[in-house]
């Protein structure tokens, strides 16, 4: 497995990327609140992979799920990143 660390282009969220080579998941935490506990987005499953940007009050993912082989855009609020949330975007 491999971690890597990001912050949104807000500048909001931190995001800890948990990957290997065919699944990964994403754990969110407040940039601005250091004593914060990181939030899973969405848990692995073999064979999925998402990535995460954040608009307004939404997180914007980049995900293959559901068998998107070009990838397409989902998005969900914020408060519930849970993927029974996700809607489409493109």
């Amino acid at each position: 497995f491999f971690i890597t660390l990001n912050k949104t282009e807000n500048g909001q969220f931190i995001l800890i990327y948990s990957s290997d080579e065919d699944s990964c998941e994403v754990r969110y935490l407040s940039a601005s609140h250091s004593i914060s506990r990181p939030v899973l987005i969405q848990p692995r499953r073999k064979g999925e992979s998402y990535f995460v940007s954040v608009i307004g009050k939404y997180f914007y993912l980049r995900t293959n799920v559901d068998g998107a082989k070009n990838y397409k855009i989902m998005r969900t609020p914020i408060a519930t990143p849970r993927k029974k949330f996700w809607e489409e975007v493109v």
